[in-house]
């Protein structure tokens, strides 16, 4: 918090310097700041000091003469008069209660993040049940830079070409991709720049895609996850930014049972491919329905080398859900009924898939049968090592990925809980209180 008011007090200052040594006239509608001038006049990261993502916290002469700021490269930013912010609309009507089996013992309210409460989202089907859509999937997250596009604030033409974006979420369905800037507590305002570069980035990306800008609030105070779905009719207009719906909700958890993991038979290898991404190996059968059916392709597709490739396909295919044909993967019985069902659906389905896995359900009846006990990373070491050849780092490999498969769990249906080098049954470690 001191950090981030640090922040905010150099860049109420930012402003006056940029303008007086640079001798910027704000009477005009655009003007260009090279990011090493900000560098030498704040002293500052550039990146930082042009951060700024509500309104209120605009430099004051920003605020006098209705500009803003925006990058337009790694290296350049401009400063344009325009509207570069859009005001929170209030959502006044009734909050919508959405059962998730997902419970909320693994999302802690209080220490939660942007992404968290994200993820939270998505895998309880809330983000589908808004965007009234089945079927989504998790797109591209994280830092990327842009493709070239071109827009108008006001009469003023911006090119944009390899500028630093951060998509807090992306989820693609069969005609939607919806790109989501997360927050927590809601603003008075953000920055359209959140939605609007994400917005033109992924439209040149999936040009066959509906794309949806989602804005997206927890309420810690009154625990509802509130919407905003947003449109840019004039596409090249940045300033075109319009409501299209919102709402906001709560969540009632139905929490899953350990004990309805186990009730079928084990009729899986002890084999355990080094694939410690688990929802990368639920998404390899997704992009095979795509159309994706060689490992050359399935390669490019994740950024994988050609043996991360084999552990993936060979992690899929243990599941059931994708089969090898001719050099070319294929879809299962299974794999088609995967991918059809909604995220709550598919994270339980896959949950049963993998604790078929005989090292994955012995660790999860053995918490069952003594639930006040964890298993350690060297007893799952122990038991790798008895059902199976492996030895010295390799076993340590595949114990890490067990580890990696038993923490999806967790996020995904909340029926265990890892902490540090233990499993134990959710809300049976000591330091957890029971809700």
């Amino acid at each position: 918090m001191k950090m981030r008011c640090f922040y905010c007090n150099v860049k109420l200052n930012f402003g006056k310097k940029i303008i007086r040594q640079k001798r910027i006239n704000l009477e005009e509608p655009i003007s260009y700041v090279d990011a090493s001038e900000i560098r030498k006049i704040t002293g500052e990261e550039p990146r930082l000091m042009a951060y700024i993502d509500q309104e209120e916290e605009l430099p004051r002469i920003f605020r006098t003469f209705g500009v803003f700021i925006l990058p337009v490269t790694r290296r350049k930013y401009v400063i344009v008069k325009g509207k570069g912010y859009h005001k929170v609309e209030p959502i006044s009507t009734p909050i919508i209660e959405h059962v998730a089996m997902l419970p909320l013992s693994v999302f802690q309210a209080k220490e939660n993040t942007e992404t968290q409460c994200l993820d939270y989202a998505y895998n309880t089907g809330l983000i589908e049940k808004f965007l009234e859509t089945k079927r989504l999937f998790l797109g591209p997250r994280g830092k990327m830079v842009t493709p070239m596009f071109e827009f108008y604030v006001g009469t003023s033409l911006i090119r944009v070409k390899g500028s630093q974006i951060e998509i807090d979420g992306s989820y693609i369905g069969d005609t939607t991709v919806a790109i989501v800037e997360a927050k927590i507590g809601i603003p008075k305002t953000f920055a359209i720049k959140q939605l609007y570069y994400p917005y033109r980035t992924l439209c040149i990306k999936y040009v066959n895609n509906n794309v949806r800008p989602v804005f997206f609030a927890f309420d810690r105070q009154e625990g509802t996850y509130n919407f905003w779905e947003y449109g840019f009719p004039k596409e090249n207009s940045f300033e075109s930014i319009e409501l299209i719906k919102q709402a906001r909700f709560k969540i009632r958890a139905e929490p899953l049972k350990p004990e309805d993991f186990i009730k079928t038979e084990s009729d899986l290898t002890p084999l355990i491919p080094q694939a410690d991404d688990f929802q990368k190996v639920l998404e390899f059968p997704v992009k095979v329905g795509q159309g994706i059916t060689d490992s050359k392709a399935m390669a490019e597709e994740f950024n994988f080398t050609p043996r991360q490739s084999s552990y993936y396909r060979q992690a899929s295919e243990m599941l059931g859900l994708v089969t090898m044909r001719n050099n070319r993967y294929e879809l299962t019985d299974e794999g088609r009924k995967f991918i059809q069902l909604s995220t709550p659906e598919r994270q339980k389905m896959a949950c049963e898939l993998l604790l078929k896995h005989p090292i994955m359900r012995e660790i999860l009846q053995h918490l069952i049968d003594h639930p006040n006990e964890s298993v350690s990373y060297d007893e799952v070491t122990n038991i790798i090592k008895q059902k199976s050849r492996l030895r010295s780092t390799t076993l340590l490999r595949r114990t890490q990925t067990i580890f990696k498969w038993f923490k999806w769990i967790q996020q995904a249906t909340g029926i265990v809980n890892v902490r540090g080098k233990e499993i134990w049954l959710a809300g049976m470690h000591p330091y957890v209180t029971k809700s």
